[in-house]
């Protein structure tokens, strides 16, 4: 009778530690990123709309990008974000077909200067955070950025404080 008791009472304890290590491993990270709302537009009509909503169930990923700026001065930064096709999805927004991008910042910048080929929408980042080479992390006032072609290198193609989004631009 003893032994049938320790074995139950072992297998009681199998199972519990089990469910715990699932229930621990089913638990996805908490977004901890900056709230943005970023108006998505097809011409000039407004199509939807990406909140930070749009990622919380979405899987993280990093972008390393090596940059110049005008003057010349390469910096490697880590960047942390989505894809954005996957969150265009998520927001359950329909896209047309696709002949640029333009992007649009909460300081003005952005517009017709802009404005890419849209050949490869795959290639399209927003990052939520980041860190450069040295340690340092990004400020958080740079956030969401939005990498326009994340295969370039060139600064001009990173656009910080994005609140809007438009495909097929026209100036």
């Amino acid at each position: 009778m003893k032994r049938k008791t320790l074995l139950v009472a072992t297998i009681l304890i199998v199972v519990l530690i089990l469910s715990c290590v699932l229930v621990a491993c089913g638990e996805k990270e908490e977004y901890t990123g900056p709230d943005f709302s970023i108006e998505v537009l097809n011409a000039d009509t407004s199509i939807g709309t990406i909140t930070q909503d749009n990622v919380k169930k979405l899987t993280t990923t990093t972008c390393v990008m090596d940059t110049k700026n005008d003057e010349g001065t390469a910096t490697k930064i880590t960047y942390t974000g989505y894809a954005l096709i996957d969150i265009i999805n998520d927001a359950d927004i329909t896209l047309p077909t696709i002949t640029n991008v333009t992007e649009f910042c909460t300081d003005g910048y952005g517009g017709a200067k802009s404005t890419l080929d849209a050949t490869n929408l795959d290639n399209v980042f927003l990052a939520i955070s980041g860190v450069y080479e040295d340690g340092t992390v990004a400020k958080v006032d740079e956030f969401p950025t939005l990498l326009v072609d994340k295969t370039n290198s060139s600064s001009k193609y990173k656009l910080k404080n994005n609140n809007k989004i438009v495909v097929n631009f026209v100036a």
